[in-house]
């Protein structure tokens, strides 16, 4: 076979792998047929091996794609791959599930993330998914996944609890789209033997959960079935007057329970709304915590530690019209204040910036 016919082969078989990101090989065509001309001696399978040795040098160290975008096209999926002798460690999937955390964010455009992660594995119209959730397009993707890996377009509704665990791909992205922005999404990834579920939620919130995980320990901040009764009676009316007997424990323990669900709107309507205190309007309240995914990724860490950690809770007058709530902790940090407020009908609400 002449030289000429194995370097059109190579270079059609290079437009179907991913040196079709190696626009111009001029200067690979070039080193070949140098080296031929100082080996014409040597038997014809060289040829065979100089091709194949400049193709894998071109695929370690030639222009190589960004991480997000090094999608492959196989049986009709993507796979995100990794050399097939390297899973990917611990701390490499969370290096890049932080990544991901500071691309995305709420409002972003589909053009904007496909300029970072390319063209999704599965995409499903409402339809195709819940739709309940306000959403009118889902996608998915599936990163850092072995070679030959291809996600099951089931993935979008099921966690591939094994193949996760085994490695065979490590970060499951699932995006929610309304009107072409982003709505939600999630990211769902091994560490050790556990699967992490992170959630940007509509409103900016954000939560964290182990999806092996089936009951959260108990913890002195659980609502009592009663006040949950409560809790849920106030959320659909908004009215003080629900909370005309509750204490200023409970009050606490409620606002904790709508952080915890990333309920913005309870939030708010816990705080203190008299007139002469100075307060953003629900709006702008809303506003600030989409701008503000750092802000929610605090939070969440914050009610989680305040869950696990907290040991008691004692009340103390500060005025006649305000307390503080301290909470005393099992690992014997410093004890944390809420400052609380008495409003005009004599019903407990929470300081705007409570902590003390």
């Amino acid at each position: 076979m002449k030289l000429e016919k194995m370097l059109e082969e190579f270079k059609e078989t290079a437009n179907q792998t991913l040196l079709r990101d190696l626009h111009d090989t001029t200067k690979l065509e070039q080193q070949i047929r140098q080296k031929m001309n100082t080996s014409h001696n040597r038997k014809r399978p060289y040829l065979a091996y100089t091709v194949c040795a400049a193709v894998a040098i071109v695929m370690l160290f030639g222009g190589a794609a960004p991480f997000f975008k090094q999608n492959e096209t196989v049986g009709g999926g993507h796979a995100t791959t990794v050399p097939p002798a390297v899973l990917p460690s611990d701390p490499l999937i969370m290096q890049k599930v932080q990544e991901l955390k500071s691309l995305l964010h709420i409002d972003l455009s589909q053009e904007q993330v496909k300029e970072q992660l390319s063209t999704p594995d599965h995409v499903a119209s409402e339809n195709g998914g819940s739709g309940d959730d306000g959403a009118d397009e889902y996608w998915e993707y599936s990163l850092l996944s072995k070679v030959g890996y291809v996600s099951s377009p089931k993935a979008m509704i099921m966690i591939d609890e094994e193949r996760l665990l085994n490695r065979d791909t490590a970060i499951s992205v699932n995006i929610a789209w309304k009107d072409k922005k982003l709505h939600w999404y999630s990211l769902i990834y091994p560490q050790g033997k556990e699967i992490y579920l992170y959630k940007m939620n509509s409103n900016g919130t954000v939560s964290e959960s182990r999806v092996l995980e089936s009951q959260s320990p108990p913890s002195i901040l659980d609502l009592t079935p009663e006040e949950e009764q409560l809790y849920f009676s106030y959320m659909d009316k908004k009215k003080d007057e629900i909370l005309r007997d509750m204490t200023i424990e409970q009050i606490l323990k409620m606002y904790i329970r709508a952080q915890q669900d990333g309920d913005l709107e309870m939030q708010y309507a816990l705080h203190i709304q008299d007139e002469e205190y100075e307060k953003p309007t629900l709006e702008q309240f809303l506003s600030d915590v989409k701008k503000d995914p750092i802000g929610a990724e605090n939070t969440m860490r914050h009610v989680k530690m305040l869950r696990e950690q907290a040991d008691s809770m004692e009340y103390q007058w500060t005025d006649k019209t305000e307390g503080i709530v301290w909470i005393k902790f099992k690992d014997d940090r410093k004890k944390l204040g809420y400052r609380m407020i008495h409003n005009k009908q004599r019903i407990w609400k929470v300081s705007w910036m409570p902590l003390q």
